[in-house]
């Protein structure tokens, strides 16, 4: 690399932090300088972006790789073997932001869930120093690679490989918890391994919850904002939902109903996956050329079709009751005048967690 690229590179480093400051995404002086130092593109070879096609691969020569690498994007950087994305390289602002929230001062020790690339670990190093971050991840491929880009830039933080939910309970206690993947509940492990007066930060669904740890154990905070990340695996061949697995008859008898508006609401959606993380929406058309919505909820083994009708309504066959209890909670969404989902709060203990309305 020659040094007019190298430092064509840190200036498109430099405007991007500049932007994250810009747009309310990075305020921390030392974030700052960690997000302009920090080189992205060491940590991402080939990746692709999501287009309305699908996926679109980059190589290491496109001419559009500086770009993107130095943009407010996503890059998907892994795919399982049936193509679905299983790691990538989280916006920057979607970093920033999950950073900021961490309420860092400089002391703390961190623990991150999700390795993928390395890139998130780094800025943590850079922040806080090696010996105070600790990051696991699922897959041995992933870490393996992440501690030798790491290795590469001087940074030593304990890569480990294993499930996440297990946290690092050799490792702790931890100041921060941080994960980078999806979950559909806080694990309990994790609230006995960050300090009392210590914060979790989860994608719960679709939003993005700061927990702060309490003397009794519990945790307790509010939705930030809008989020979505991959979905945590606990092994390495975690498949993706898929909506043929969803049986076509069996279950409940059959009923008519009405699809509720507030299913397709960006909010009501998020409000949604609150209190049902693990569930998975899709739709496909018929034999007969109707539209068929399927739920599925892998963690509880629940799932329903809703099939269009020619009179507007719904036929509905469900198990376990899952779509009297999603139209249940979109309604009580409606009574209460749809709000955002930053006005929910969350509450989490050694069972699970709890949603609290505003």
């Amino acid at each position: 690399m020659t040094n007019t690229t190298a430092d064509h590179r840190h200036l498109l480093r430099r405007q991007l932090a500049e932007i994250l400051r810009a747009v309310g995404a990075l305020s921390d002086p030392a974030l700052l300088a960690a997000f302009v130092d920090v080189p992205r593109d060491h940590f991402v070879g080939d990746f692709a972006v999501r287009t309305p096609d699908g996926l679109s691969w980059i190589s290491r020569t496109d001419p559009a790789r500086l770009g993107l690498v130095h943009g407010d994007t996503t890059l998907i950087t892994e795919v399982g073997s049936d193509g679905t994305p299983i790691s990538s390289s989280t916006a920057p602002s979607l970093m920033a932001t999950m950073l900021e929230a961490l309420e860092l001062r400089g002391s703390e020790r961190v623990l991150e869930i999700g390795t993928g690339t390395g890139y998130n670990a780094a800025i943590l190093c850079h922040r806080l120093g090696s010996h105070r971050v600790v990051t696991v991840d699922i897959e041995p491929g992933l870490t393996l690679t992440a501690a030798a880009r790491l290795d590469d830039l001087g940074y030593q933080p304990t890569v480990l490989t294993g499930d996440g939910a297990e946290g690092a309970p050799r490792h702790g206690p931890f100041d921060r918890l941080i994960t980078t993947c999806g979950l559909t509940s806080v694990p309990a492990t994790w609230l006995r391994q960050v300090r009392p007066g210590g914060r979790i930060l989860v994608n719960l669904g679709f939003g993005l919850v700061s927990l702060l740890v309490l003397e009794d154990g519990t945790a307790e905070g509010g939705v930030l904002d809008f989020a979505a990340f991959l979905p945590r695996r606990s092994g390495v061949d975690d498949p993706a939902p898929d909506p043929h697995d969803i049986p076509r008859h069996s279950g409940s008898p059959a009923r008519r109903d009405t699809l509720p508006e507030a299913l397709d609401d960006r909010t009501g959606r998020a409000v949604l996956s609150l209190h049902r993380p693990g569930l998975w929406r899709g739709s496909h058309l018929d034999d007969d050329g109707r539209v068929v919505h399927l739920l599925d909820e892998r963690t509880t083994g629940a799932w329903a079709r809703a099939t269009e009708l020619d009179d507007g309504s719904v036929e509905v066959v469900q198990r376990d009751g899952l779509w009297d209890a999603v139209t249940a909670i979109l309604g009580e969404w409606d009574e209460r005048g749809r709000p955002d989902i930053t006005e929910y709060g969350i509450r989490a203990d050694a069972r699970g967690h709890r949603v609290l309305a505003p």
